[in-house]
């Protein structure tokens, strides 16, 4: 890849939480809810499948779902939490502060010679904060098979999480400020393609 900069770049990690989703039909009438299921999606990880449950409407038209948690679950002990709450490795290591609700991490070309190795300057995003919390959808539009399992694709327009961002003069954020709300910002609009 390519920043929006000129400098090339490997993604080595892309992780978000998600929760609060709800089935929807056309019209937003809800078929299921789904608000006590809290995912971790790692797009790192292939076959990246992950159950929200049961669904027993014929047709799907879209999830509606949260990026990030709520700040009750937020500062809860991740000690005492279930999975994938209790990685470790999403949370910011102080309760006070809460999950990291997108990490995104890797090498820029910093030398510029046009190899990204282990010489070159390592990049890393996290936004934390509760009020980074934004709503997002999957546009799914389909039909459930007969007894069956839908799986609807969530794919990430990576040119647009990857806009404007300067990966080379702005390696490393953590918390809530304008270069994190904007990573936010750009994940739900991302996400927000219709499939």
């Amino acid at each position: 890849y390519e920043d929006d900069f000129g400098h090339a770049f490997v993604l080595d990690t892309l992780r978000f939480l998600a929760s609060g989703a709800q089935a929807l039909a056309e019209g937003d009438v809800l078929l299921a809810d789904y608000s006590g299921v809290y995912l971790m999606v790692d797009c790192g990880q292939a076959g990246n499948e992950l159950l929200l449950g049961e669904l027993t409407a014929a047709y799907l038209h879209e999830i509606a779902f949260s990026l990030g948690l709520t700040p009750e679950i937020n500062h809860a002990d991740p000690a005492q939490a279930s999975p994938p709450l209790n990685d470790i490795t999403m949370h910011s290591g102080s309760m006070a502060l809460g999950y990291s609700f997108l990490h995104v991490a890797g090498r820029v070309d910093s030398n510029a010679d046009g190899i990204i190795d282990d010489s070159d300057q390592r990049f890393s995003h996290r936004c934390i904060g509760d009020q980074l919390i934004c709503p997002a959808m999957a546009i799914v539009h389909s039909a459930l098979p007969d007894g069956g399992v839908l799986i609807a694709p969530l794919p990430i327009d990576m040119e647009i999480l990857l806009a404007d961002i300067d990966l080379l003069n702005t390696p490393s954020t953590a918390g809530d400020g304008d270069v994190n709300w904007a990573w936010m910002q750009r994940l739900m609009d991302a996400i927000e393609q219709e499939h």
